[in-house]
Order: C-alpha cells, then structure tokens, then sequence
C-alpha cells in the first residue's frame, strides 16, 4: 500500500490565505508528476511564511531534512508572488521529494553532498523541462572541476 503524502499549512500569520489553494494546487501537481518517475510517499511537507529562509531573488526555500520531511519556506511579499510560485513551486516539491528518495544513499562528505543536489536539480529539470535551475549552472566548467577537486580532498 502506497504511503501518503501529508502537506501540513503553518497559517499563523495569514500572509499566503489568498494564495493557499494556488500553494496547494502547485504541490499536488508536483506531487502527481513526480510520483510517476519516483517511488515517493510517507512524508511531511510543511509550509510556512518564512521570508528570511527563501532564495535571494526567489520567492521560497525549501530543505529536506530527513527522508520524510520536507520544509518550504515562502514570501508571500516577494514581487509577483503568485507567477512567481505557478513557475518554482512545483519545480521545487519535486526536487525535494527527490531528495526524500535518495536520502537514505546521502554520503557523508561534500562531494556526497554536490552530487546528491546535482542529481536532484537533474531529476527537476527531466520532470519539468526548461533550463535547469540557476545553482545547477552557477560555475563554469573550468571552475565546477576545480570545485570537484576541493570537494573530493574534504
């Protein structure tokens, strides 16, 4: 029997009441996409008003911290929030149900680390398509294998 997925709402401030069923929407679609490629299920997801835990120039963050946990952060202030959140959000969900997936194969050293993101933000790009996201492409690839060889040493 497949296991849920639970997506829990911290609504104290009120800040995303007017965009809490476009947030919902967003996350079941990425959920249902995601769950055609990935054996997901038996998680968390909590999301919350949190404008100090999102991405410089983005209107969230998100964390996976264990294999069943996922937290999204949002701002509901940032600029066009709700284009903003039809184009992340569920780009987002899947990355980090990716993450759930994998975490139980999560190393312990930098490297590890570089390439379970890589393979999430890989994973996003195959669900979603378009360009992958900006982390994915922040180093030249004369830089990115020197960054390999630093990690590789740590």
């Amino acid at each position: 029997m497949k296991q849920p997925i639970n997506v829990h709402f911290l609504r104290a401030s009120g800040r995303f009441e007017p965009f809490l069923k476009d947030i919902e929407k967003y996350i079941r679609l990425a959920i249902t996409k995601t769950s055609k490629k990935l054996p997901i299920g038996n998680v968390d997801i909590v999301v919350h008003d949190n404008p100090y835990d999102v991405i410089l120039g983005y209107c969230h963050g998100a964390r996976t911290y264990t294999s069943s946990s996922i937290i999204i952060s949002l701002d509901p202030k940032f600029p066009n929030f709700k284009e903003a959140l039809k184009k992340e959000l569920p780009r987002t969900v899947s990355h980090e149900l990716h993450h759930t997936v994998r975490w139980k194969f999560m190393g312990k050293t930098l490297l590890d680390a570089m390439i379970f993101e890589g393979l999430a933000s890989r994973f996003e790009q195959e669900v979603w398509g378009g360009e992958p996201p900006a982390w994915a492409t922040a180093l030249p690839k004369d830089k990115l294998l020197q960054m390999l060889d630093l990690a590789r040493k740590e």
